[in-house]
């Protein structure tokens, strides 16, 4: 027996997409912050969230595999689990909390993946503790010398394997740099020749290219200007 979503579970679905979502963003002397979600379909399991304590900011942004109802459903208990796992104090260390959170999916039972990056910021020293689990990225823009680094630091996403190991790498920020925290989605958006948005062949993608144009501008900017430069690409 096959079960039809109807219109109605559509629009729980995405009352519930909507209420994971940050109601603000988060607000500090020296930081600009913007965040939004774009997605290719109307319902699914994609979001971000922001985790505080006293000398730490922290960021997730999560892809669930699940779709529509279901992948929304999956993220919003993905998310009680980091929020609890946040309120614990540890926010500085993604290695525990990726292999922590890798476990407890794998023992759920579920079949539905978490795609997960997050980034810890030292809000002292400005040193930034990042843990990947299936997304690529940050993308960190550097002032001094006007260039874009792809951080890699690949792993499986989380709930796959239940030995997974995650580990976590730090970078240093200054005045002046940009982090873009990004889902796969922009990552491996084509055109119509197949070329990715933040592929390359040989020389610098076209995302890591917008980002050093847009890198002078506002957050917020930032963000319509990718939003912007991404739909002309995809055309």
């Amino acid at each position: 027996m096959q079960l039809n979503e109807t219109s109605s579970d559509l629009s729980s679905g995405r009352l519930l997409q909507r209420s994971l979502l940050p109601q603000s963003l988060p607000v500090y002397p020296g930081l600009d912050i913007a965040a939004e979600v774009w997605t290719a379909v109307d319902l699914g399991g994609d979001y971000y969230q922001f985790l505080e304590q006293s000398g730490t900011l922290a960021v997730a942004i999560a892809d669930s595999s699940g779709k529509s109802v279901a992948g929304a459903i999956h993220a919003a208990l993905f998310k009680g689990q980091l929020d609890a796992y946040g309120q614990q104090g540890r926010l500085q260390n993604p290695t525990s909390m990726l292999n922590s959170l890798n476990q407890l999916l794998c023992k759920s039972g579920t079949d539905d993946a978490v795609a997960l990056a997050y980034g810890a910021l030292d809000l002292v020293n400005y040193e930034l503790h990042l843990g990947n689990a299936g997304i690529p990225g940050p993308l960190i823009y550097r002032a001094e010398t006007n260039t874009c680094e792809e951080v890699v630091n690949p792993a499986i996403a989380l709930g796959r394997i239940d030995s997974a190991v995650y580990k976590a790498i730090k970078r240093s920020l200054n005045e002046g740099d940009v982090v873009v925290f990004f889902s796969d989605g922009l990552f491996e958006a084509t055109n119509p020749s197949g070329d990715e948005f933040g592929g390359s062949d040989g020389d610098i993608s076209p995302l890591r290219k917008t980002v050093i144009q847009l890198a002078p501008y506002s957050a917020i900017e930032i963000l319509q200007g990718l939003k912007t430069t991404l739909d002309k690409f995809s055309e």
